[in-house]
């Protein structure tokens, strides 16, 4: 099973750099200064961070809820494991798009009041949604029976790593939709 893993790993390994060193080189439309400009500090509440957070996080979130339901109540009641998959499939979908809509708005908004350090904040905004998502996982723990204290420990064990994954999944594709839309705007801008 290692060798089987370590073949499939290197193979995959060294078909991405191959191809990833084939692509052409990713520019950046304009050329920056050195020197930081001023951020003007009168925020409004879209600015602020507390806000962004819970908004980035939650609105995506809502959107898949239902799904998240039925994937947690099909699991553990034994359906239809085909349907599970499609469900698991187009709450993915939805979800990115919700992503991606959600933090381009939240960055639009971010550089109409000159705020030009975008990158992290789009991370991290972009990955509330694990938090979103360990939170009603937690949630869910209070619906079932848990008889051991491994079982338990198994479980917040598994809704943790899924969090942390859905939330660094999450924020690369809020950071990758914030960049193609500031490389959109920016090719547009006519540079003095």
């Amino acid at each position: 099973m290692i060798w089987f893993w370590l073949a499939c790993n290197v193979a995959f390994t060294a078909g991405g750099c191959y191809i990833g060193f084939k692509q052409k080189k990713l520019e950046v439309s304009i050329k920056p200064t050195r020197l930081a400009r001023k951020v003007k500090k009168d925020f409004t509440c879209l600015l602020n961070p507390v806000f962004c957070f819970l908004f980035c996080g939650v609105v995506p979130f809502i959107a898949v809820c239902a799904q998240f339901y039925y994937v947690f109540t099909s699991v553990s009641g034994g359906q239809n494991i085909t349907i599970l998959y499609w469900s698991l499939y187009i709450s993915m979908i939805a979800s990115a798009i919700m992503i991606a809509e959600v933090n381009i708005i939240r960055n639009y908004i971010s550089l109409c009041y000159g705020e030009h350090r975008w990158w992290w904040n789009a991370f991290a905004y972009g990955s509330s949604l694990g938090l979103c998502v360990f939170a009603m996982t937690t949630y869910h723990l209070t619906e079932i029976k848990v008889f051991h204290i491994h079982t338990l420990a198994m479980y917040t064990l598994m809704q943790f790593v899924l969090a942390v994954s859905i939330g660094l999944a999450s924020g690369a594709l809020s950071v990758v939709a914030a960049f193609m839309f500031n490389q959109a705007i920016f090719q547009k801008t006519r540079q003095d």
